[in-house]
């Protein structure tokens, strides 16, 4: 077989069937283990309202008294595992975000939030202070003040839109939980 017939048969055939085979596990991946359609070439990434920046997570410890504080201050780690989470929620990403946060020593910051509300109708009512609890990674090197959370519960949310509405909402779309009594390697 000469060189020129060869490099016809790779552009004419082998390229398109590779590109095909591509598509074909991005289709898979996106339609069964929940890929979002901007990872993995991105095929499909202006089509779709599946973006990570479109789903987001709720996550909640329980503290050694029993509390269930929702984390919302989180260290560089935790950052990379959410982003990685929210681009594909496969349950490897889920273990592994609710590992480092059960093996993180945690704080406790009182602190005065502001907490504005609206009605239904998305009228802001005034704003009203109320006291809440806060927690923060501690940090390597602290003293051993802090606490490890005896659970971890991680909720997965995405935007959705309803056709017949016209309206944007969020659904659940999966809540992990990692209980006191699994350890957290």
């Amino acid at each position: 077989m000469s060189k020129l017939r060869l490099k016809q048969l790779l552009f004419v055939w082998i390229v398109p069937l590779v590109a095909l085979g591509l598509f074909g596990r991005q289709i898979y991946l996106q339609t069964s283990h929940n890929l979002s359609v901007w990872k993995g070439g991105g095929m499909g990434m202006f089509a779709g309202i599946g973006a990570p920046h479109h789903r987001f997570l709720k996550i909640s410890v329980v503290d050694p008294i029993g509390q269930t504080i929702v984390v919302v201050r989180f260290n560089t780690k935790h950052h990379r595992l959410i982003s990685r989470l929210r681009a594909e929620p496969s349950d490897a990403n889920f273990q592994n975000l609710a590992n480092s946060l059960k093996t993180t020593r945690w704080k406790v910051l009182p602190q005065t939030l502001l907490a504005t509300r609206a009605d239904s109708f998305g009228r802001i009512s005034p704003a009203s202070r109320r006291r809440s609890l806060s927690i923060v990674p501690e940090p390597a090197k602290a003293t051993a003040s802090g606490w490890h959370p005896d659970e971890v519960k991680i909720e997965f949310w995405a935007i959705s839109y309803d056709r017949s509405t016209k309206a944007l909402g969020a659904s659940l779309k999966r809540t992990f939980t990692l209980p006191s009594s699994e350890s957290a390697n």
